[in-house]
């Protein structure tokens, strides 16, 4: 008897565990759709997707948790779990997630600034080197060749 009611303790805590990912995620869906800047159909498509990943997964857990036995624990641990993360850890989730994002873009920045934008100037420098040496070339062999014609 105990062991029943400490493996439906375990079950409840892993649906509790279960709605705290479902937060992440979503959270993370709604960081993607705020840079993407997403329309009506991105946003539609982005909601089909996590809603799609919430049910796989939720089912997943509850198939594993409870050997396939849906249970109402279940539903009211991944709700209370969801709740919890989303007026608890939420905002600091998003947070951390703009900063992130915010990190990324000024350490992409740099290294665009840094070594490819050199790259890219030299590389124009050259292309006007050559384009003017092929072009005096050029201009050279057609004046003798017209000043032979002649």
């Amino acid at each position: 008897m105990l062991i029943y009611v400490i493996d439906q303790l375990h079950g409840f805590l892993a649906t509790i565990y279960t709605g705290f990912v479902i937060g992440i995620i979503y959270d993370l869906f709604g960081m993607l759709r705020r840079l993407s800047k997403a329309g009506h159909y991105l946003t539609g498509l982005l909601d089909l997707i996590f809603w799609t990943f919430a049910a796989m997964f939720s089912f997943a857990v509850l198939f594993y948790v409870d050997s396939g036995e849906i249970r109402a624990y279940g539903f009211l641990g991944m709700i209370l779990g969801f709740t919890a993360y989303t007026l608890i850890l939420s905002r600091f989730v998003v947070t951390f997630l703009d900063f992130m994002v915010k990190l990324f873009v000024g350490v992409f920045s740099f290294i665009l600034n840094t070594f490819i934008n050199p790259v890219g100037m030299v590389v124009r420098i050259c292309k006007r080197f050559v384009s003017r040496l092929l072009s005096a070339v050029f201009v050279k062999s057609f004046r003798r060749r017209d000043s032979t014609k002649g």
